[in-house]
């Protein structure tokens, strides 16, 4: 009879063991996975140049017919301009105006971004006291990039 509750609690716990892994297994499937993320945050006293800029490099990995980014931002200051520009042409890809003390979310989808090309996020703000900018993708194509790759001439 011993051997036989013995058995039992083994199974048992066997089985909770495996139940245990099976949910974290699922909880970790369930999550939203943030293949980019670059935040900005600038505080009052981080820049005395006005206006003040912050720029971020990124480029994807293939030809994309539509890139779709989350920006969320807060804003106190005076005037802003939160852009996507292509950083050899300077043309702008998208742009937004930002009220004075502002804040929102805004999902953009950029469209026939090129492969290896490079692309910048630039925030330019005038008598800035906080921004704080988050801007991310769940798409696996986009990478950021630490300074502009050197061009072949």
């Amino acid at each position: 009879m011993k051997k036989m509750k013995g058995i039992m609690r083994n199974r048992v716990f066997t089985l909770l063991f495996c139940i245990v892994l099976l949910l974290s297994g699922c909880s970790k499937h369930n999550k939203t996975s943030t293949n980019y993320k670059t935040e900005m945050e600038i505080l009052e006293d981080y820049d005395d140049t006005d206006p003040f800029i912050d720029e971020r490099l990124f480029y994807v990995t293939d030809n994309t017919d539509i890139l779709k980014l989350d920006i969320s931002f807060q804003i106190e200051g005076e005037s802003s301009v939160l852009e996507i520009l292509d950083n050899e042409t300077d043309a702008v890809l998208w742009r937004e105006e930002l009220q004075q003390n502002e804040t929102d979310k805004v999902i953009v989808s950029l469209k026939s971004l090129k492969k290896d090309k490079e692309y910048i996020i630039k925030f330019t703000g005038t008598k800035i006291e906080f921004a704080k900018i988050i801007i991310s993708s769940d798409n696996k194509l986009i990478k950021e990039r630490v300074k502009p790759e050197a061009k072949n001439k």
